[in-house]
């Protein structure tokens, strides 16, 4: 066994306990390149990521918090992908709010903070 850790190779003692990913931050939305799209993108947290995007769509004029209970969350994706995230069919004049979450093989992670853009 001196003479592999000698040699300079890694030795495998053991597999390490892995942890649950944070919350992935710095979400951007802007407009996309056709009149009903909206682009996504956030900071990535790694490798060997899913990431699960939950969107709701405001079509009133009216203002809305983004934690209220008026919305409705039922739009969601899943990306392995942190940057170029088109959500498609937005009406114009809406407004978008999304938050993501990172997903590995040890659990889920957090929502990250919510952001929103007022669609053209």
């Amino acid at each position: 066994m001196s003479i592999l850790y000698t040699s300079g190779f890694p030795v495998f003692t053991g597999r390490k306990k892995g942890t649950v990913p944070g919350a992935p931050t710095g979400g951007r939305l802007s407009d996309g390149q056709l009149f009903d799209e909206v682009r996504f993108d956030f900071n990535p947290l790694g490798r060997d990521l899913t990431y699960e995007c939950k969107y709701a769509v405001w079509t009133s004029d009216d203002e809305v918090e983004p934690h209220s209970p008026e919305l409705q969350w039922e739009h969601s994706l899943f990306t392995t992908r942190s940057r170029n995230n088109v959500l498609k069919d937005i009406p114009s004049r809406s407004t978008v709010f999304i938050k993501v979450r990172a997903i590995n093989s040890y659990g889920t992670g957090d929502w990250s903070d919510v952001v929103s853009l007022r669609v053209r």
